[in-house]
C-alpha cells in the first residue's frame, strides 16, 4: 500500500471511531493538522463528499468533519464486509 492511502485510511478510521475535528485526528495519527486538512479534502473527493468539511474559524487551521455516507467512509477506510 503507498504511504498516502495509509494515511487516508488512518484518517477515515479514526472518523469512523469517532473523532469528528482535524487538530484531535492529527494528534491520533502523528501528523501536522494542514497534512490532515488535505488528506480530508483527498477523502472527501474520493468518497463523493461521503464527509463535508467546516471550518468554523478562519483563524484556525483545524476543520469540523460530518459524516454523510458511512458505508462510503467505510468503503474509504479500507473496511468491507469480508474482514469483518
Amino acid at each position: 500500500m503507498h504511504p498516502h492511502n495509509a494515511l487516508v485510511h488512518a484518517v477515515a478510521r479514526q472518523l469512523l471511531l469517532g473523532l469528528r475535528e482535524s487538530l484531535s485526528i492529527a494528534g491520533q495519527v502523528g501528523y501536522p493538522v494542514e497534512v490532515v486538512n488535505v488528506v480530508l479534502q483527498r477523502l472527501q473527493v474520493e468518497c463523493a463528499g461521503c464527509i463535508v468539511l467546516t471550518q468554523p474559524y478562519a483563524s484556525e487551521p483545524r476543520v469540523v468533519i460530518t459524516i454523510m455516507g458511512w458505508e462510503a467512509l467505510k468503503h474509504a477506510a479500507g473496511i468491507n464486509e469480508r474482514s469483518r
